[in-house]
């Protein structure tokens, strides 16, 4: 790892000497009983305190912190370092000066001390062989080296088991017979066997001819990293919940996200008109995110939604729940004003009708109006026409 800083011990705390410059750092710590810290910050050492409220002595255990050099279009990106820090009785330890382990009598064991009867294995004489049928517990007090490889010669350093070959494979036969007891075969396999191959760790199913674990050669510290609390951090070394991903996450398949209703509490009703209401006034976004401009995205800030609608956890994430949740009560309020104006339109439908009905009455009693006029008229010619002829007949005497 690089060297980013040095870690000094001071009064209740750790302080974190920068040996090297960035423009801003993100220093995360996680320990037991679910601690976790997270702290940006920039051009200054960091002091991090580890005691409580009141000065209160931390939980015995083992610390974990990460340092990051970042940048502002990569906040998640750069150079890393990280370490741990033990605290025993209320005592902060870094890793070096870690209380020893002591026998019964409080001595350390001698780590020169050779039991006579123990076959010493990797030392300046050459190795000694073991007969092949050897049976029994077998005890090395030293350093053991084995494989076709192993010449005498080797400096183990901190090695305790050296295997020195050029194809590495540790098998595990299974010599169960019985068939309520299980039998697979496993192997532990280090690098192809082939020229030009591929450089890995893996762990193999001899039986099903699988490879269920490999590790790449040069992959990146931390790529996967399971802390004292059983919580999994995938390119981190403080992982913050259960499964804790700092970068890009692809997924090939469905999701599934508890939602039962025997998991929930706390139930109140939610008035959809208003969520309707203040989704449209929240801002929704084109963007992208910091030092991966060529990648567009739809959607709000976390921000504005946790100040819209006050869910999720903190105004730095969004959980697709509660997206999903908002988007279904929006949807219901819609759906009401919909019911609404369906209602009103019915109303508007029955209303027009009779306003076309009693266009088309008004338009009868105006034909039936012309046609009586049409009548009146001729009546009153042909009244006016009897009358002429009247006036022109003789009188007549008796």
């Amino acid at each position: 790892e690089p060297l980013l800083a040095t870690p000094v011990l001071d009064a209740g705390g750790v302080r974190f000497e920068l040996e090297t410059e960035a423009e801003r750092w993100l220093l995360t710590v996680s320990g037991p009983n679910g601690y976790y810290l997270r702290q940006e910050f920039s051009g200054e050492p960091l002091k991090l305190s580890l005691l409580g409220d009141h000065g209160a002595l931390p939980a015995d255990g083992s610390y974990i912190w990460e340092l990051r050099a970042a940048t502002v279009e990569h906040p998640t990106k750069g150079a890393v370092q990280s370490g741990h820090i033990k605290v025993r009785s209320g005592a902060i330890l870094l890793p070096d000066e870690s209380l020893p382990e002591t026998t019964t009598s409080g001595a350390r064991p001698s780590r020169s001390t050779v039991s006579p009867s123990t076959s010493v294995i990797g030392t300046s004489d050459p190795p000694a062989a073991l007969a092949p049928d050897h049976v029994g517990a077998f005890y090395i007090d030293g350093r053991l080296a084995f494989g076709a490889e192993i010449n005498g010669t080797e400096l183990f350093g901190f090695a305790t088991l050296l295997v020195e070959d050029n194809n590495i494979n540790f098998k595990f036969r299974d010599t169960s017979f019985s068939r309520s007891f299980p039998t697979n075969d496993w192997q532990i396999k280090v690098n192809d066997t082939i020229d030009g191959g591929a450089d890995y760790f893996a762990v193999g199913d001899l039986d099903a001819s699988t490879i269920p674990f490999r590790i790449d050669a040069g992959a990146a510290t931390d790529s996967i990293r399971i802390d004292q609390n059983g919580r999994v951090g995938l390119g981190t070394a403080t992982p913050a919940t259960t499964l804790h991903v700092v970068g890009d996450t692809t997924l090939d398949g469905d999701l599934s996200v508890l939602s039962s209703r025997s998991a929930k509490e706390g139930f109140s009703p939610v008035d959809s008109q208003a969520v309707l209401a203040r989704l449209a006034e929240l801002p929704v976004l084109e963007w992208s995110y910091r030092g991966d401009s060529a990648v567009r995205h739809l959607g709000p800030v976390a921000e504005d939604f946790h100040a819209a609608f006050l869910l999720g956890k903190n105004e730095r994430s969004i959980n697709p729940l509660d997206i999903a949740g908002v988007a279904l009560a929006a949807v219901q309020g819609l759906h009401s004003e919909l019911a609404v104006l369906a209602e009103s339109a019915v109303r508007n439908a029955t209303t027009l009708q009779l306003l076309s009905d009693r266009d088309r009455e008004i338009a009868r009693l105006e034909n039936d109006r012309d046609a009586l006029s049409q009548r009146l008229e001729n009546l009153e010619e042909l009244v006016h026409e009897l009358a002429e002829r009247q006036r022109d007949v003789p009188a007549t005497t008796g």
